[in-house]
């Protein structure tokens, strides 16, 4: 099976889903859990896996790692989307350290 991915836009897409996770009324609890402003946090391509899951007939998905750093490049967290080979969310992790 061969794919291409275009990783500057999984990048992208990631960094725009963690904006709106963050700004969603519902996650307002978020932004207390950690000490830096959301518009001060820098996010860090980190990484893109390709993973196959053949319990549902060779499904592909991918996902794409941003770090969350502080102005003083301290790691705050990690946001993970999930996507399939079209580009559709899936599924996220936002983890704070």
């Amino acid at each position: 099976m061969k794919i291409d991915i275009d990783i500057e836009h999984l990048y992208t897409k990631a960094k725009k889903a963690f904006q709106k996770c963050m700004k969603d009324k519902e996650n307002k609890f978020l932004q207390a859990e950690i000490e830096v402003p959301l518009n001060k946090m820098i996010l860090k391509n980190d990484y893109v896996k390709v993973k196959q899951i053949n319990n549902y007939g060779d499904h592909l998905v991918i996902e794409a790692g941003i770090t969350l750093l502080s102005q003083e490049n301290k790691r705050i967290g990690q946001y993970s989307l999930v996507v399939d080979n079209n580009y559709q969310s899936i599924d996220d992790f936002l983890v704070f350290d």
